[in-house]
C-alpha cells in the first residue's frame, strides 16, 4: 500500500529568506509540474547589490562597445646637414641636439629625421619617402644655392635655390622650409607663391644665432602646430634677440 502524503501547499513560506527576516514572506507560487514559467524580464533585480538594498532595481544595459579613435601620425621634421671637406666646419650636432630638445616634450606629435652628410639626391628621396611637414636645412649657403655633400668625399655639390624650390613645391604636405645658411635669403626670389613658407638668412649668420632662432621657432610649432608660421617666426626672433641680438635682423620670412 502506497502512502500518499498530504498535497503540498500552494505557497511555501521561507522563514530564513532576507525578505522574511525583514518581517515579510517570500512565496514561491505555482510550483506544480504544469506551472508556466514567467515571461522573460527586460529588467533584472540584483538582491545583493547596493542599489537593490536601497529599494530599487539594477538595470542591465547592453551599451555598444566604443570604437577606438585612430591617433594621427606624428609630423616629421626633416633635418638636413652638410659640411663637405674644404668648407668651414659646422657644429651641426649642436643644432640637431637643440632641435630634438625643442620637440622632445611632444613625442606623440612630432618626430625628427636626421639626414647627415646629405647630397641633393638624399634630400629629394627623403622628401618623397618621409613626407615631412618641415624641412630644416643647416649648411653653408651662397648667393646661388646651398652647399651639400657629393657622396664621394669631395668638395661638395651645389644645390641651386631654384631646384630646391622646385623640390619643395612638389613635396606633399610640406608646410615650411627653414634655411639655416648664410646668404640663403636669395632663395626668396625663386620661392614663388602657393608653396610652403620659406625662412632664410640675410648675409652672414653665426651658428649660435641660427640655433637660437630655430629653437624658438620649433618650440612654438611644437606647443601647437596650428600656430601660424608668422607667429612661430616671431617667437624665433624673440629667442634670437635674447641670445644673439646682433643677428636679430638676419632671419627673413617669405
Amino acid at each position: 500500500m502506497l502512502f500518499n502524503p498530504d498535497p503540498p501547499d500552494e505557497t511555501r513560506l521561507y522563514q530564513n529568506s532576507a525578505h522574511a527576516e525583514g518581517g515579510g514572506d517570500a512565496r514561491a507560487e505555482n510550483q506544480g509540474a504544469d506551472a508556466t514559467p514567467p515571461p522573460a524580464q527586460a529588467r533584472r533585480t540584483y538582491i545583493g547589490s547596493a542599489h537593490a538594498e536601497g529599494g530599487g532595481n539594477a538595470t542591465v544595459v547592453n551599451a555598444p562597445t566604443p570604437v577606438p579613435t585612430a591617433r594621427p601620425e606624428p609630423a616629421t621634421v626633416l633635418a638636413v646637414y652638410a659640411s663637405p671637406p674644404g668648407s668651414a666646419p659646422l657644429r651641426w650636432e649642436r643644432d640637431a641636439r637643440a632641435l630634438r630638445d625643442a620637440l622632445a616634450p611632444y613625442p606623440d606629435r612630432f618626430r625628427v629625421e636626421i639626414l647627415p652628410l646629405a647630397t641633393p639626391e638624399d634630400v629629394q628621396r627623403a622628401l618623397l619617402r618621409s613626407r615631412p611637414r618641415y624641412l630644416h636645412l643647416f649648411a653653408h649657403g651662397v648667393a646661388s644655392g646651398v652647399l651639400l655633400d657629393d657622396g664621394e668625399g669631395g668638395r661638395g655639390w651645389m644645390l641651386p635655390y631654384s631646384l630646391l624650390a622646385e623640390m619643395a613645391r612638389h613635396a606633399t604636405g610640406l608646410r615650411c622650409v627653414l634655411l639655416s645658411a648664410c646668404d640663403s635669403a636669395f632663395a626668396a626670389s625663386v620661392a614663388g607663391s602657393g608653396g610652403p613658407r620659406l625662412i632664410a638668412m640675410r648675409g652672414q649668420v653665426s651658428t649660435d644665432a641660427a640655433i637660437a632662432f630655430a629653437e624658438g621657432f620649433y618650440e612654438a610649432i611644437a606647443a601647437n602646430e596650428d600656430t601660424p608660421i608668422d607667429a612661430a617666426f616671431a617667437h624665433g626672433l624673440i629667442r634670437l634677440k635674447l641670445r644673439a641680438p646682433q643677428d636679430a635682423d638676419k632671419p627673413l620670412l617669405a
